[in-house]
């Protein structure tokens, strides 16, 4: 999970994020999903602790 702060973001399959917390970064644009990676934007950056929280299932 924390491979999500590195630049390259977090290769999303065969991990296990609760979909619902996912929904909730991306709606406050703490992240982005782009070509099955996970990363956190500038903005989420800031936030990168809540961000781990709510993709923990």
């Amino acid at each position: 999970m924390m491979g999500i702060r590195l630049n390259e973001g977090l290769e999303l399959a065969g991990v296990n994020v609760d979909e619902a917390g996912l929904r909730k970064a991306v709606e406050r644009e703490w992240v982005e999903v782009e070509k099955g990676r996970l990363g956190l934007t500038k903005k989420g950056r800031h936030f990168c602790s809540e961000v781990a929280v709510l993709l923990c299932p």
